[in-house]
């Protein structure tokens, strides 16, 4: 996760795929802290990052950061 995490930020375009595939990795590995980073930084909180953080939370037994969650609304593009 090291290397894609290194390439994701020089990239000079993100898009929201590129950010969710992020996210899940970091989740898949059990970075949950690198997850919940990313997706707060995210321009946009797209449903499935979302829902990647929550299964990571679930996963690994933390209920309540999963409850402090909120789900993003549908206008949730930060300037």
């Amino acid at each position: 996760m090291a290397e894609a995490h290194r390439i994701f930020f020089i990239m000079p375009e993100k898009n929201d795929v590129s950010w969710n595939a992020m996210i899940s990795g970091f989740v898949e590995v059990g970075d949950l802290n690198s997850a919940l980073e990313l997706f707060q930084i995210a321009p946009v909180k797209t449903v499935i990052a979302w829902t990647a953080v929550i299964t990571g939370f679930m996963k690994f037994g933390k209920t309540e950061s999963a409850k402090n969650l909120k789900m993003p609304s549908k206008s949730s593009r930060t300037p």
